[in-house]
């Protein structure tokens, strides 16, 4: 035999020794928390002991205030007031001739549509449009798929002011790029029947001139 005389020893008390052990399973969750204090030096300690397994990669916490640059419905309801205020004529004082000026309002005007465009520089060109269209009559006609019976009425359709701007910028010869803002007044309005114009927008976009 190849084995020691402690391996021999050891593996008779191994053989031989019999022990008598009683004991009581008491399972953690029949243990209230409240019984039980934890201190934030034991927490550390532990933590100390373990870093390795409370390994975190690097971060960071960001606190933030958003604020949305829109305009409240009291903006809009004061812009949209003072753009319909230029429908109607209006009385203005003239320093020059020392009497009160009757300046048209759209309703009267003759002018239909303006514009507006000036270069401000080499690269950049700025503009405006303004549109107003007084109220109109349009035919409603209504078809039925299920009679042979065609309907139809004659209707009133508001009249509206639409007003657009725009920045031009040159590039080059051929290549610009341009910004647009339309219906600034976000006024909404229908051209014909049943035909919806969208509200505010803003335009993003380029042009290139070929040559031929």
């Amino acid at each position: 035999s190849n084995a020691t005389l402690a391996e021999g020893e050891l593996e008779h008390k191994l053989t031989g020794d019999k022990v008598d052990i009683k004991y009581v399973s008491v399972l953690f969750t029949s243990i209230p928390d409240s019984t039980i204090t934890v201190t934030k030096s034991e927490i550390a300690d532990y933590v100390s002991k373990h870093k390795e397994e409370y390994k975190q990669d690097p971060a960071r916490d960001l606190q933030y205030v958003f604020f949305q640059e829109k305009p409240s419905e009291a903006d809009e309801t004061a812009i949209k007031e003072e753009i319909t205020k230029l429908l109607d004529d209006t009385i203005e004082y003239n320093s020059q001739t020392d009497r009160n000026d009757t300046i048209r309002g759209f309703r009267n005007t003759k002018d239909v549509a303006a514009f507006l465009d000036y270069k401000i520089n080499d690269k950049f060109t700025a503009g405006a449009s303004l549109f107003f269209v007084g109220e109109r009559k349009d035919e409603l006609t209504i078809y039925s798929t299920r009679f042979p019976i065609t309907d139809s009425e004659i209707i009133n359709l508001d009249a509206y002011i639409d007003l657009n701007a725009y920045v031009d910028y040159q590039i080059n010869n051929q290549f610009s790029a341009y910004f647009k803002v339309l219906n600034v007044v976000a006024n909404q309005y229908e051209k014909w029947q049943n035909t919806p114009v969208q509200g505010f927008q803003i335009l993003v976009g380029a042009t290139y001139k070929f040559n031929f």
